[in-house]
């Protein structure tokens, strides 16, 4: 009985021991090939985000310049209507000028 249990123990310990070499074997040998496909899909992946970067630049690029082509606008819009007022206020201070001019004429006279 215990040479019949001993022999089955060895055995199962024989079949435990080899069956992992097969399995480790073909592990290690398609490391390499595993190894190239994951770096092939890596730079994929990087190019891709490269990509994708730039086009956010050049979004950024675009909104940015936008919206300083809305702020020369009102700032435009601004000096014109400053001119406008000024022009108006010039108008009015030769006419009040014009006014004490005759008043100190008609003073005088």
């Amino acid at each position: 009985m215990k040479v019949k249990s001993t022999c089955t123990i060895s055995f199962l310990l024989l079949l435990i021991f080899l069956s992992p070499v097969n399995a480790f074997a073909q592990l290690f040998g398609s490391d390499e090939e595993n190894w190239k496909k994951v770096f092939l899909r890596l730079k994929k992946i990087y190019s891709r985000l490269g990509t994708l970067e730039s086009r956010l630049g050049t979004l950024e690029t675009v909104k940015i310049k936008s919206q300083l082509e809305n702020l020369l606008r009102e700032i435009e819009e601004i000096r014109h209507t400053v001119e406008l007022n000024k022009t108006e206020t010039m108008h009015g201070l030769k006419k009040t000028h014009s006014k004490l001019d005759d008043l100190e004429y008609k003073v005088k006279n």
